[in-house]
């Protein structure tokens, strides 16, 4: 399986070389797997923001406590959640919906009030949780395409999002600018900051992972799980073994 392998490979690089750059072709790849991200309902509400100009990837830097990769890796990725009431990217969504598949919205308003009532069923907390839990899902896509690509990336949550906010426009009190914007909504960084170059000067082969029985559990009945390694499961080897508790 060529995913394994991939992400055999991954490693968050912590050293670039500012002069390697990323194509352009697999620059729009890496935005093609983004675009492609599963999200609940198929809302995708998150944004990016491609981070070019030098002078505001240093204000960044300075609010990601110095951290080199944010000025020196070929190109910086700041992942963005909504925030506030999603209702009308629930709208807009039903909207291309129905212009890709050939629907009259009529037809789609019972999904779209089903969707909007358990989205306003939950705290404005619960809610920006939620579309961060979706954001990682795209920034997963991203990386799982670095490495296909073996283009080093480095997932990056050390930084302080208020800063962000302010520095990019995106605090709570302020629209997005339009000419930038589609959507016409509340966005606030997401703590994650993704970042890639070719041929990271820093990455290992020793990679620190548990061991899979540590975390993979199997349900074989309702009397209890099963610890399963991986390997067995790809190797098609009967599973036997104790029923311990489920860790918590």
């Amino acid at each position: 399986m060529e995913l394994l392998n991939n992400l055999r490979w991954l490693y968050a690089t912590k050293k670039y070389d500012p002069n390697k750059k990323v194509s352009d072709l697999d620059l729009a790849k890496i935005k093609e797997a983004i675009r492609l991200s599963a999200s609940s309902y198929g809302l995708q509400l998150f944004k990016v923001l491609e981070i070019e100009n030098s002078d505001l990837r240093m204000n960044l830097r300075k609010a990601s406590w110095e951290q080199a990769a944010i000025t020196d890796a070929s190109h910086l990725f700041v992942f963005c959640a909504f925030s506030g009431d999603l209702s009308s990217g629930v709208d807009e969504y039903v909207s291309l919906k129905a212009e890709v598949q050939n629907l009259d919205t009529k037809d789609l308003e019972g999904y779209s009030n089903f969707v909007k009532k358990k989205l306003n069923s939950k705290t404005s907390s619960e809610r920006d949780d939620w579309t961060a839990r979706q954001t990682y899902i795209a920034l997963s896509n991203a990386m799982n395409a670095c490495a296909e690509l073996k283009i080093d990336s480095t997932p990056i949550e050390g930084f302080e999002a208020e800063e962000y906010n302010q520095i990019l426009g995106q605090d709570r009190n302020s629209t997005p600018n339009p000419q930038n914007w589609s959507h016409q909504k509340e966005l606030v960084p997401f703590s994650c900051v993704f970042s890639s170059t070719d041929n990271g000067t820093w990455c290992s082969d020793a990679r620190e992972c548990v061991p899979c029985e540590s975390f993979i559990w199997l349900y074989k009945d309702l009397r209890g799980i099963s610890s399963v390694g991986l390997e067995r499961l790809l190797d098609r080897q009967e599973v036997t073994g104790s029923n311990p508790v489920c860790p918590t």
